[in-house]
């Protein structure tokens, strides 16, 4: 016997589409889902949603992915009940915790998967699109899955034991649909749903997926005729004042009209007199950036006998068409408290309306209630000032009066004028605001001045090397091409020549190459007669080079104006080999800079992960010669091939800290679409392969990993050496050890008092290679863990490797720690799901890290007992953070590797934070802990991990 515990009616529809939901349950507890059609006619949509079930399933294959199955009963179709929680109540939680970063990665994780799976198909107009969708104009070169489910929203992707599982067919059509629509239709309904926060503004999440204006206004059509074609003229009653008359009368006032009419009957008037006296409004707060607006305020209605009611509220824009965005009403108590008011029973007056827009376009929003209304508009100079208003931080008080901007005297007049001083004043205060900074503001103050822009043009050099960037071209466009040129010829340092080898076969880019050749001796071009590859391109442009280093610059890409003379700086200062610098991606009009890499010093681990090197790569030509030319087996990361083997034949390799390089972002760019160039990632694990051989690890197995781009490498172990497995009691951890692939161990006990004085005398009498320090152990992902370990640290050059540490609840305790991090060391990623990809994906791959914690640690016995032990002065944590800077200091790495998984208890061994005070401690080590070689300097120390310090 089954009993129904939910249902939902869909009736808002036309009669063929209409249907309940119900989730019946069993007498053991066990629930179902079952959807019924409302109408007769309705049968037919049952079927379609079996039918889609079957062909989802078929043509999506990503292991991490489930599509719940629906089968057809008697008069309704099952689906399993998944208990779980919703991709999109993760990612509200992770907005409401701060964590940004991780609604991030979400979308990315997102976006990735719609692009690559359910097939690619071109996009081809049908006639049974144009019913559903209309005949709207799409740009050519679309992409399509084989059935495209366009409700593949976050809200219907129900997340469990780390599978995405899909839960709703209804609108999945056999016929081509553009990814790009599923993917409009996923993000905007994020943006508008989920608390506002930088990582879901509609644009940087439109640039994400790649998506283009012309698209865009494609799609919002499209979304509209959807509408159409589901309702099928049916409106619901609270949405019929849209379309008769925006005088719309709410139960309340229904009420409020029959006993005004009661008390009138008598009356001669045929039209009933309005019970309000006045509708009163403000408007808190007015934004725009990137293609998105805001406003959000509080509204009510005074009646003549002295209520309080919430008003009808409605958005058009200057045209007086209706805006269809998401309104959402709240209470606002303050407002009642602030006003004393003391009969407002339900103070639901506050608004807010999300809208895209741009910021040319004015907009009006109409209060009313009874046939009264005011109306408030929203002028194109409000979303100008919102809009520089947003870009308006500063470092210090000092900056901003230095800062030139002529509109802020002008913004602060408006301010005052209209708000008053005190609104004024908390304005000012938030451009000092140095948390949550844009990056788009960050950088502004990184790029130099006119001041010591001429500086730098004046610097006289010891060293003066001539710097030749190679560019191969290949019928790039106009605009991009002057702008690349010219990003080269305004360089502060002026040493420099520009070698461009051009594979397009056409007059496309010739005469622009002749133009600027003849205007400066510094470009070189050469037309090549035949096109040979992205390599043999390079190869073309490298053999023009006659500078003392080479710099890689892509055809369509952007120098910063100081980007050679930082670069020249370290040539002098440390005599680089090989330089890198940072970067960052920019928009096709060069107008929005986002999504910075802010990235490690020297990492070869993290290198052998993913190319984190990519732009500015800059190295000397002698290198160059040694390591070889380009190599067109591995086009299409042929870079990532070059790079490494530069770096093989150098001798000091130096990161410069600063963004000096713009990758612009455009269609077909792996920068913004990685899955239209999947032969690069096939070319990046060849290109990994030959650099092992050429080090002498040839058995090393190179493995492509579940994001595009990242690698995992697998060192050999031809035999287990013995590992002494040092812990509390054999109880904490024997279960599982007898689980691991791993079999040449001893077991040494502490005791429950787990302290360095006990740590220590268990090394002195352990007999194995390898010491490694588990506390407890209550599980595993993989059985080979300690394998993975030990065979990472039978390379001569790693000193200490650590895994990560996950609760059992499925949560990161440990993935690495960055010196100086809200004290002397502190956590990365803590708190984060298992799954979480981190920045730039330093959560899943494996990498050089400064410390990591004692919970997991390995290390030589013998290299433990010569360094003397664990300081017994500190405590047990403590010393094992010194005990990894001994290690760096003596010239080994210390590797964080996240394919070995292991879960424990607590974080009583894996703190968050490490805090040692002791001046000796500080005198040894505090160089190393100011600057972590692997946390980037233009971090903030005090703020959450990976967030920019804006000082």
């Amino acid at each position: 016997m089954t009993r129904t515990i939910f249902s939902k009616y869909s009736n808002e529809r036309q009669r063929r589409f209409q249907i309940r939901t119900d989730i019946v349950q069993n007498e053991q507890g066990d629930r179902t889902v079952r959807k019924y059609a409302l109408k007769e006619e309705g049968k037919e949509h049952l079927l379609h949603i079996v039918d889609m079930y079957q062909g989802l399933s078929l043509h999506f294959n990503n292991p991490g992915i489930s599509f719940c199955e629906s089968l057809l009963k008697e008069n309704y179709v099952e689906s399993p009940f998944i208990e779980g929680v919703t991709l999109q109540e993760l990612m509200e939680n992770a907005v409401k915790d701060g964590r940004e970063d991780t609604v991030t990665e979400y979308v990315k994780k997102y976006i990735a998967w719609i692009k690559a799976d359910g097939g690619n198909i071109p996009f081809e107009m049908t006639q049974e699109f144009q019913q559903v969708f209309g005949n709207v104009e799409l740009p050519e070169g679309l992409l399509c899955a084989k059935d495209s489910d366009i409700d593949l929203i976050f809200s219907n992707l129900i997340v469990r034991d780390g599978i995405w599982n899909v839960i709703d067919y209804e609108w999945t059509f056999s016929f081509p649909i553009p990814k790009n629509f599923v993917l409009y239709r996923a993000l905007f309904l994020a943006h508008h749903q989920i608390k506002r926060c930088q990582a879901l503004e509609l644009g940087h999440l439109f640039e994400l997926a790649e998506l283009t204006g012309e698209e865009i206004t494609a799609y919002e059509q499209m979304e509209k005729n959807f509408q159409e074609y589901v309702r099928g003229g049916i409106y619901p009653i609270r949405d019929m004042y849209q379309k008769v008359n925006t005088n719309v009368v709410e139960l309340r006032e229904l009420e409020e009209w029959k006993r005004s009419m009661g008390a009138r009957k008598n009356s001669s008037k045929d039209v009933k007199e309005s019970m309000i006296k006045k509708i009163q409004y403000h408007i808190d707060r007015i934004e725009y950036n990137q293609g998105s607006a805001v406003c959000c305020g509080w509204a009510f209605a005074l009646t003549k006998d002295n209520e309080y009611l919430p008003v009808n509220i409605k958005l058009t824009d200057e045209h007086g068409e209706l805006i269809q965005a998401p309104l959402n009403r709240n209470v606002r108590m303050d407002v009642a408290q602030a006003l004393k008011i003391t009969n407002a029973k339900e103070a639901e007056w506050g608004f807010n309306y999300v809208w895209m827009t741009t910021e040319h376009t004015g907009y009006k929003i109409t209060f009313s209630i009874d046939g009264f209304e005011t109306v408030h508009e929203i002028t194109t100079e409000d979303l100008e000032r919102s809009y520089r208003e947003y870009r308006r931080r500063y470092p210090s008080e000092e900056a901003m009066k230095s800062y030139k901007d002529p509109m802020r005297d002008k913004d602060d007049w408006y301010y005052l004028k209209t708000e008053g001083f005190r609104a004024l004043r908390n304005i000012r205060r938030q451009r000092l605001n140095k948390k949550d900074v844009p990056y788009a503001i960050w950088r502004t103050y990184q790029v130099p001045d006119a001041g010591e822009f001429q500086k730098q043009k004046e610097t006289v050099f010891e060293i003066q090397p001539k710097i030749s960037i190679i560019v191969p071209a290949y019928r790039t466009p106009e605009k991009f091409l002057r702008e690349m040129i010219e990003s080269v010829q305004k360089q502060s340092y002026e040493n420099w020549e520009l070698c461009i080898a051009d594979g397009s076969l056409n007059d496309s880019i010739s005469g622009i190459l002749e133009e600027y050749a003849s205007k400066d001796a510094r470009v070189k071009y050469k037309l090549l007669d035949d096109n040979y590859g992205i390599s043999g391109n390079t190869n073309a442009a490298l053999e023009l080079a006659a500078g003392d280093y080479i710099g890689l610059l892509d055809h369509d890409d952007i120098l910063e104006i100081n980007a050679l003379y930082e670069v020249v700086k370290v040539i002098n200062e440390k005599k680089a080999d090989v330089i890198y610098t940072d970067e960052d991606k920019v928009s096709l009009d060069l107008k929005e800079y986002f999504d910075p890499h802010f990235k490690p010093d020297y990492n070869p681990d993290y290198l052998k992960s993913c190319n984190y090197i990519c732009h500015f790569f800059v190295a000397k030509t002698s290198v160059v010669e040694q390591a070889g030319h380009f190599d067109s087996s591995c086009d299409g990361s042929q870079d990532y091939d070059f790079i490494l083997r530069c770096i093989a034949k150098s001798t000091q390799v130096v990161h410069i800290p600063q963004v000096l390089y713009h990758w612009r972002c455009h269609p077909n760019s792996t920068a913004m679409n990685p899955e239209s160039k999947l032969y690069c990632y096939e070319a990046g694990k060849r290109a990994i392969g030959l650099d092992l051989k050429a080090s002498g690890e040839e058995h090393a197995r190179v493995e492509m990993a579940k994001y595009y781009g990242m690698y995992e490498v697998y060192y050999p172990l031809d035999e287990e050496p013995l590992v002494s497995v040092i812990t509390t009691t054999r109880a904490a951890v024997e279960e599982n050890l007898k689980k691991t692939k791993y079999h040449n161990l001893e077991v040494i006990e502490c005791g429950e008092v787990y302290n360095t004085e006990k740590v220590n005398a268990a090394v002195r009498t352990a007999a194995g290679k390898y010491c490694i320090f588990l506390p407890n152990m209550e599980g595993c992902e993989k059985a080979d863990w300690l394998r993975l370990l030990v065979s990472n640290a039978e390379r001569k050059e790693v000193g200490i490797v650590g895994p990560k540490l996950l609760s059992t609840s499925e949560h990161i305790i440990s993935a690495g720690m960055a010196l100086g991090l809200h004290g002397t060391a502190g956590g990365l990623f803590v708190g984060n799901e298992k799954e979480y990809v981190g920045y730039f994906c330093r959560a899943i791959t494996q990498q050089c890290v400064s410390a990591v914690a004692l919970h997991g640690m390995l290390i030589g016995t013998k290299e433990l007992l010569d360094m003397g032990e664990f300081n017994e002065a500190l405590s047990v944590t403590q010393a094992a953070l010194e005990c990894c800077l001994k290690v760096m200091k003596e010239g080994k790495t210390v590797v964080f590797t996240p394919y070995a998984n292991i879960y424990v208890k607590n974080d009583q061994y894996a703190p968050e934070t490490i805090q040692v005070d002791t001046p000796e401690f500080q005198e040894k080590y505090g160089e190393m802990i100011r600057h972590d070689r692997y946390y980037s300097c233009n971090f903030d120390r005090n703020g959450a991990a990976f967030a920019l310090a804006f000082d």
